[in-house]
């Protein structure tokens, strides 16, 4: 689907929140974080809690690096792509 060109930013302009339309099982929708001007590249942090902003969310969540290096060329890049693991 389109999602597949949406890229990976450490200051991404998108954010995933699981989303249920008549069934159980829930479909990953995207919304932006900010105003995205017309040809902007569509970005989110593939390594992101993915709807999950509360803190008693963040007790099971851990972020790791991986070895893939990032290359979004954002200021705050952490220079390697985010792993999510839960626990």
């Amino acid at each position: 689907n389109m999602a597949r060109l949406i890229n990976h930013s450490c200051e991404p302009n998108l954010f995933i929140i699981p989303v249920r339309i008549d069934n159980m099982i829930p479909h990953a929708a995207l919304f932006a974080l900010k105003n995205i001007e017309p040809n902007e590249e569509l970005t989110y942090d593939y390594g992101g809690t993915i709807g999950c902003n509360s803190e008693d969310n963040q007790t099971n969540i851990k972020r790791k690096i991986s070895k893939v290096q990032c290359n979004c060329g954002s200021k705050s890049c952490q220079k390697y792509l985010p792993d999510t693991i839960f626990e």
